[in-house]
């Protein structure tokens, strides 16, 4: 989060023309944090080096719809099967 505060000089709460930043509840991914979520993309294991590519990268990622977001879960649990 300090890495965002100096890069984009906010705090959380504030958002510029560019960017909204704030804190957020629990995104269910503990284990693979830290995490970001841009644009309703979930940012696996933020890397304070390349965060702001990361942030790039997902703001620049098309959000699937909820419907294949349900296709690629049944896929990926008849892997598992």
């Amino acid at each position: 989060m300090q890495k965002i505060e100096q890069t984009t000089c906010l705090v959380a709460g504030k958002k510029n023309q560019e960017y909204d930043l704030d804190y957020s509840a629990c995104l269910g991914c503990c284990d693979f944090g830290p995490n970001l979520l841009v644009d309703n993309n979930l940012v696996l294991g933020a890397e304070k080096n390349t965060v702001m590519e990361e942030i790039t990268k997902a703001a620049n990622t098309t959000t699937q719809t909820t419907e294949e977001k349900e296709a690629n879960l049944d896929r990926v649990l008849n892997d598992l099967i």
